[in-house]
């Protein structure tokens, strides 16, 4: 998969799937929402994980749920989590990424490669929709797995369908300095299904927005809200 070279990407363009940014940000939402559905998987360095299977699902959605202190912006941590060359510092399983066309100030065509974890999860890629939108003192920041007839498999990486994958950034309310994180994946593989339970560190560790603060310690540019 070729990276547009960035004139492609100066100018907007119509966005051929404008319902699945919304669809998203509904799951992502419904699933922060409803605490009933989690069973806690542990905590570690005071993140919280937990788990949910829905039905018929051979993958759990995981959550993390914790704070980044350290006086930063939400500005700054939403560019660190947005920006594709960030997460190569803190994301050990993201491979490459970029976008494929911009429909807005705050949307675009994404793809992304994820290494494989020896024999059991191959290399996977993904392409879709990402952007993040602000909502009251709430800053919500998504990916959402589309089908294009423009972006062909790749050799050796399966598809993967990516429900959705975000983050939820709050301003603590009893902590000065502190954002409060939800972190939720809900991923599905389109190649096998594994039997439950699956080894959940073959997963996106919620507990990885903990290295966040190793990219911010020198402010990138901020996104436009």
């Amino acid at each position: 998969m070729q990276q547009p070279p960035p004139s492609a990407l100066l100018s907007y363009v119509p966005n051929p799937k404008p319902d699945v940014y919304p669809t998203g940000l509904s799951k992502l939402k419904s699933l922060a929402s409803d605490k009933s559905i989690w069973k806690a998987n542990g905590e570690k360095d005071n993140v919280k994980l937990s788990l949910y299977y829905e039905d018929n699902a051979s993958l759990p959605t995981t959550r993390g749920d914790g704070a980044i202190v350290g006086n930063y912006t939400i500005e700054q941590v939403l560019s660190v989590i947005a920006n594709t060359g960030c997460r190569t510092v803190w994301d050990a399983r993201f491979d490459r990424g970029f976008p494929l066309e911009r429909y807005s100030r705050n949307q675009a065509k994404f793809y992304a490669a994820q290494k494989g974890a020896g024999w059991l999860v191959w290399g996977r890629d993904f392409v879709g929709v990402s952007g993040h939108v602000q909502e009251d003192d709430t800053t919500y920041y998504l990916q959402k797995s589309a089908e294009y007839d423009n972006v062909p498999d790749v050799h050796g990486l399966v598809r993967g369908e990516l429900v959705v994958g975000g983050w939820i950034l709050k301003q603590s309310a009893t902590s000065a300095g502190t954002i409060d994180v939800v972190y939720i994946v809900c991923l599905l593989h389109l190649l096998f299904l594994l039997p439950k339970p699956f080894p959940t560190h073959t997963l996106n560790s919620p507990f990885m927005f903990l290295r966040l603060p190793l990219y911010t310690s020198s402010p990138p540019k901020t996104l436009p809200r």
